[in-house]
């Protein structure tokens, strides 16, 4: 029959399957919340737009559109507009 050396071997075994198996699917699911992330930007980028003053990015959405420019506050919209343009 069995003897107590072969129950130690089997437990022994069975938990490192168990850890392995654990392990490896904690790297599964940290690949795929990297790969999530990485994504994510792509999206924002193309709706940023940069403010023509200071040259910042801004969500398109809370920009302000004047004479087809984006700013990113009325002052430098403001300011922008009265500055005198330079000759070409």
């Amino acid at each position: 029959m069995f003897s107590i050396r072969s129950l130690i071997v089997i437990i022994l075994v069975a938990l490192l399957v168990s850890l392995y198996s654990r392990l490896t699917a904690k790297n599964k699911g940290t690949l795929k919340q990297k790969q999530k992330r990485q994504q994510k930007p792509t999206k924002e980028i193309r709706e940023t737009v940069k403010c023509a003053y200071c040259e910042v990015y801004l969500p398109e959405k809370d920009a302000i559109k004047q004479q087809g420019r984006h700013f990113c506050s009325e002052e430098h919209a403001h300011k922008f507009l009265q500055k005198p343009n330079k000759p070409s």
